[in-house]
């Protein structure tokens, strides 16, 4: 069970997409809430990995090859953000990362 409230996952997504968006510059306005979405995913994506949330293997690596998949139409599309959904995902799993390392050394304690 993922114990994160909601509130705080939604105030670390906010801040991942808002911060993503100063890592790249573009010519026309990048709006939508793609940034905040691979942010979650980035997220999500360590914690099925070191089973902080469980979800069965054969689900894991499709929605892992649904990442590949989505990552990759926005590299070929030239109307796509490529490089702030990349940054938002960077951003995800670097959180992902901090939680569980902070999470394994307040219980192991």
């Amino acid at each position: 069970e993922l114990r994160i409230s909601s509130g705080r996952l939604s105030l670390f997504i906010l801040i991942a997409a808002f911060v993503s968006s100063f890592t790249v510059h573009y010519v026309k306005p990048t709006v939508g809430a793609s940034a905040m979405i691979y942010a979650m995913i980035g997220l999500y994506l360590v914690l099925a990995n070191t089973h902080e949330i469980r979800i069965p293997k054969n689900r894991l690596i499709t929605y892992e090859v649904c990442i590949f998949i989505s990552l990759l139409e926005s590299a070929i599309n030239p109307h796509s953000a490529f490089l702030l959904h990349l940054a938002a995902l960077t951003i995800g799993l670097f959180g992902g990362l901090v939680r569980v390392v902070v999470n394994r050394k307040l219980y192991d304690e």
